[in-house]
């Protein structure tokens, strides 16, 4: 994997983040290795472009005025909901040598058959899979086929996905990733909340046609 140059400055916990903000810089911390966590600000500017290019799960070097290099692992990236500005980065010190855990994106192509021929409802349980690995062999995404779900009795678990050259699975072996539902089943369940939907709609409707006849109405 890639590794990008990032510059930091330190700063004190007594800095209004808004302040920072105002100044085209982002707050963040950067912690981990059982290191003391360190309060930083980074170049919007430079943090955007460096992201765009590299993306989540990606190392990244780090740079200070009189501080030794840092690698780090851009972990977590807040962004406003509505301008999806950069509000907050953590960074996480790895060493090169020492595995690390991370969750990756699930990226799903082909098509499953028993949804074309079958008229199956595609169900996804999760689109990020947790790996452990060197540093140095961090990817960005992890591809599942689905042209092998050619039938309701076929579910792709943790175990059967490809991992590339270097990464190790970390969580639940059995873990469903994805799998078919039969219509008839979807339909069911469809119906299922439908009815009581309605059930509960009628149960409203008859404890407030019994309020109304059982109750007096007081005149001031």
């Amino acid at each position: 994997m890639s590794s990008y140059n990032l510059s930091i400055t330190s700063r004190v916990t007594s800095d209004s983040l808004g302040h920072i903000r105002s100044k085209n810089l982002i707050p963040g911390v950067l912690y981990g290795r059982g290191a003391e966590s360190i309060m930083i600000a980074i170049s919007a500017t430079e943090f955007e472009k460096v992201y765009a290019q590299a993306g989540g799960n990606s190392l990244v070097e780090l740079t200070s005025d009189g501080g030794e290099p840092v690698t780090a692992l851009i972990y977590d990236v807040q962004r406003h909901p509505v301008t999806e500005t950069v509000l907050h980065v953590d960074l996480y010190r790895v060493r090169m040598d020492e595995k690390i855990y991370a969750d990756i994106n699930l990226v799903f192509i082909g098509e499953a058959p028993a949804v074309k021929l079958l008229a199956g409802i595609l169900v996804k349980q999760t689109e990020l899979l947790e790996v452990v690995c060197l540093p140095r062999d961090l990817v960005h995404e992890i591809k599942v086929d689905l042209s092998v779900l050619d039938g309701f009795d076929k579910i792709i678990h943790a175990e059967d996905v490809a991992l590339p050259e270097g990464l190790a699975l970390a969580g639940d072996p059995k873990q469903v990733i994805v799998q078919v539902t039969a219509p008839s089943v979807a339909e069911e369940e469809k119906a299922a909340e439908g009815a009581a939907t309605e059930t509960a709609t009628e149960v409203s409707k008859d404890a407030h046609a019994e309020t109304t006849q059982g109750g007096e109405t007081k005149k001031a």
